[in-house]
């Protein structure tokens, strides 16, 4: 990342800034909203002064996500990213939030868990066998819009990992090595769960899963009747 502050800069930063603990990222804020808020706003600051807000300005929205990780809101993390996608997310969180709403809440906190701990293709398996058997009609809807974006899910997924990448290589002689180091870490995080995010649309495109559970119950129908007008 080209940084370019200047002394005068850096004292602007210096006055904004809200001191939070020098430790490791999830210690420092994992369950502190307002530690969570002096950090967004010590980024935000940065940024600002800084002059990325052109570039990073969309950022803010994905460290918001990533923090929903940190402090253990595993669902809300996910289905934020997916949402922030360009041009596809709104279009493919929807029938994710449907189908949450039909599956058990263990299983859908499996699945996220799995999301958290960059096992992208289990979550996408545990996601297709729970939904198979809870609720098969909009499991289709989620398997159909997926495998038919997968293109515009990985470009989208690309672009977002972009500042992800200069934020892992943020570094500044003016910018307090503390802060610099979070959002390094930051960096990190928010890569690891954007490549498993991607791994667990890329599982779900390779599936051969159909839904046939629906299919079944129109063929005994079929058969029935034409059981029953031959007697």
């Amino acid at each position: 990342m080209k940084s370019r502050l200047t002394e005068k800069q850096y004292k602007l930063i210096k006055e904004k800034e809200v001191k939070i603990p020098n430790e490791p990222l999830l210690g420092s804020i994992d369950g502190h909203k307002e530690k969570e808020t002096a950090f967004l706003n010590n980024i935000q600051y940065v940024f600002d002064v800084a002059g990325f807000v052109p570039v990073y300005g969309d950022l803010i929205d994905v460290i918001n996500s990533i923090i929903y990780f940190i402090r253990g809101k595993n669902l809300e993390g996910f289905l934020s990213i997916i949402a922030i996608i360009p041009v596809v997310g709104s279009l493919i969180a929807l029938p994710f939030k449907v189908l949450f709403k039909l599956i058990p809440q263990s299983a859908i906190k499996k699945i996220v868990n799995f999301i958290h701990t960059g096992n992208g293709k289990q979550a996408a398996q545990t996601l297709i066998k729970i939904g198979k058997e809870k609720a098969p009609n909009e499991l289709k809807k989620v398997l159909e819009i997926v495998r038919s974006n997968i293109c515009p899910i990985k470009k989208g997924l690309d672009k977002i990992n972009e500042p992800l990448v200069e934020l892992r290589k943020f570094n500044h002689k003016f910018i307090p090595d503390y802060l610099s180091n979070k959002i390094n870490k930051l960096g990190n995080k928010g890569i690891m769960i954007n490549n498993t995010i991607f791994k667990f649309f890329k599982t779900i495109d390779e599936s051969n899963d159909i839904i046939i559970k629906p299919i079944k119950k129109a063929l005994t129908r079929e058969i029935s009747s034409m059981l029953s007008s031959n007697i």
